[in-house]
């Protein structure tokens, strides 16, 4: 593309533009999906955070929120034992071996470093939270962030179902739960639905209306705001940051629905549908895809 007399640092991303072409597109689903497509630069898409962000969510576990129980045990038992499929056959088989001398640590034998010095501190200390500290920081962070993002995203539908209309709402699973999407939105349903959310931290400042949105989504977690103040004791904190609630894709394209040569089978015809558009740094593709295919 050029030279720039500065190097490109993380922060310097403006947006992200995709082109994406979906397959095996049922033809009873296609008139839902014109007509969701059709409102998709006026009612635009919840700006949800999406499966990628929970990478360090296995078994539905957040291990951000038994460290923000002080489960500190807990939270360093599932980072030493528990493991993605998509983990090398070293980790899980390292991961395994640790998990079946979980009862005496000093027994095993362990190669990689970052556990190796977990295991080494609760050795000397018999202490779980300094044993947690001993995580590389930038996981401790990731496991924080996942967790407020999970709960940003909990807040996000409880908006959703106080201002739109209940019957052009529908659900979509995703890697930790269900998302709630809409089939468009009116005037007056855009008007309901805030500009902005704050994520959730002990130090964010709430309006009464946001504060009851939180309390509601936060009860049902059973935890309240004061226990996200963990900074003193874990040395990783919550920080609240302003994120946009609806997102409109700029750009926006559709294609007409073409004969998919990779999934017809004899008599059984499947379509396919390319979509573009542009988005900001921070936000997901995978929920425009949601919106629109529902799944």
């Amino acid at each position: 593309v050029g030279y720039s007399r500065k190097k490109i640092n993380i922060g310097d991303l403006v947006g992200n533009r995709f082109t994406i072409v979906v397959r095996d597109v049922e033809e009873k689903k296609l008139e839902d999906i014109s007509l969701r497509a059709e409102t998709i630069t006026t009612s635009g898409v919840p700006n949800y955070f999406d499966t990628q962000r929970f990478g360090s969510v296995i078994d539905k576990v957040f291990i951000g929120k038994e460290v923000v129980l002080k489960n500190y045990e807990k939270a360093v038992k599932q980072y030493l034992t528990a493991y993605q499929k998509s983990e090398s056959k070293k980790i899980k088989d390292e991961k395994r071996r640790i998990l079946s001398a979980w009862d005496d640590l000093a027994r095993v034998r362990v190669y990689n470093k970052a556990f190796a010095m977990v295991i080494k501190e609760y050795a000397k200390s018999k202490d779980w939270r300094a044993a947690y500290r001993k995580i590389p920081a930038h996981l401790r962070e990731m496991f924080v962030n996942a967790y407020q993002s999970y709960l940003w995203n909990e807040c996000i539908k409880e908006i959703l179902k106080s201002s739109v209309e209940k019957k052009k709402l529908y659900s979509v699973e995703y890697a930790i739960g269900a998302l709630l999407f809409y089939t468009n939105l009116s005037e007056q349903e855009r008007k309901n639905i805030p500009m902005t959310f704050l994520t959730i931290s002990e130090t964010a400042m709430f309006t009464n209306d946001e504060q009851r949105i939180v309390s509601t989504v936060i009860t049902r977690e059973e935890l309240q705001l004061t226990d996200f103040k963990i900074e003193e004791e874990t040395g990783n904190f919550f920080k609240s940051r302003v994120r946009q609630i609806l997102l409109i894709p700029e750009d926006f394209t559709i294609s007409k629905p073409e004969r998919d040569e990779l999934n017809a089978k004899g008599s059984i015809i499947r379509y396919k549908i390319q979509i573009s558009f542009s988005l900001p740094k921070g936000s997901y593709a995978t929920i425009v895809t949601k919106r629109l295919f529902g799944h």
